[in-house]
């Protein structure tokens, strides 16, 4: 039945090189598709966990902050997977604003914090 149709299909169209090719392209597509899914979703995963370590890097670090008297004074904490600069911006009698940059090779997230005091 087999040879049947593939020679009915070189009699009809001429040559089997056009289904072959339809065939090749079809599969092509659809591996070139999951390749990159895949990709993706590691790619992703992988900003996941640095977006955490970076988060957990910014509470280490506001954690350990013992407050500075100066102003654009910086305090730098080192931690095995990355590092965090404290820098205060600005202080006032009843506030302290502050700016914590995280970084974990290079990779950085800043965030700026005020705190009041009692």
């Amino acid at each position: 039945m087999k040879k049947t149709f593939i020679k009915r299909y070189r009699n009809e169209s001429g040559s089997i090189l056009i289904l072959s090719l339809l065939i090749t392209s079809i599969m092509s597509i659809f591996l070139f598709t999951l390749i990159r899914t895949t990709y993706n979703e590691h790619s992703l995963s992988q900003m996941e966990m640095i977006n955490l370590q970076l988060d957990n890097i910014h509470r280490l670090a506001t954690e350990q902050f013992i407050e500075v008297t100066v102003v654009d004074q910086s305090v730098t904490y080192d931690y095995p997977h990355g590092s965090a600069t404290i820098r205060v911006t600005d202080k006032d009698e009843d506030t302290l604003t502050f700016q914590v940059r995280a970084s974990i090779s290079s990779h950085r997230k800043t965030r700026h914090y005020t705190i009041q005091k009692p």
